[in-house]
């Protein structure tokens, strides 16, 4: 009787030992699944983390391209008239007797025709060729001078004298970018 009470302590050993076995076999399983999954939420949190550096970089980049953009952009206020093509003040009406002597051309001093969107501009405050917006008038471009166009005063190109004389003189926000070569 003796032997048997051994064989069965020697059987439950066994089955105690197998159990053991399998439960330490389960806690590894779960470990490894626990390990793979933080290893994917590892991996996953370090791309977020360099996802971010990047659109960071990208943002800085972009503000610095604003910011010189700003820098460049110029904003003031300016003193603004109109001319026309029939306004004697700056001669463009007087052109025709002078054309035959080829001595004269109805031309601006960067050598366009006048037309809507042609500001005359004094070239040591806003170059020549510098394309402006100004406030009321919209867009126009610097391509020519004035002998009363001085300092923060354009001239503005209206296609009639009427129009002209009832521009008069206004005080005007003007953008410009400076230095734009196109």
């Amino acid at each position: 009787m003796r032997g048997n009470h051994y064989k069965g302590l020697f059987i439950m050993k066994q089955i105690f030992f197998v159990f053991l076995v399998l439960l330490v076999i389960a806690m590894l399983l779960i470990m490894a699944t626990c390990i793979f999954y933080l290893t994917n939420i590892i991996n996953d949190t370090r791309m977020d983390i360099q996802d971010m550096k990047r659109q960071l970089d990208e943002s800085k980049a972009f503000r610095e391209e604003i910011r010189q953009f700003l820098d460049r952009l110029g904003i003031d206020e300016f003193k603004t008239t109109a001319y026309s093509p029939h306004d004697d003040r700056n001669g463009l009406n007087s052109w025709r007797p002078k054309l035959a002597s080829r001595s004269y051309s109805p031309r601006t001093r960067t050598g366009t025709i006048p037309r809507p969107g042609t500001a005359a501009v004094d070239p040591k405050v806003i170059p020549l060729g510098t394309k402006l917006w100004v406030e009321g008038y919209g867009f126009a471009r610097a391509e020519d001078t004035g002998e009363l166009v001085k300092g923060k005063h354009i001239d503005l190109y209206v296609p009639n004298f009427d129009e002209a004389v009832k521009y008069g003189k206004q005080r005007k926000k003007v953008m410009w970018l400076e230095g734009n070569d196109d």
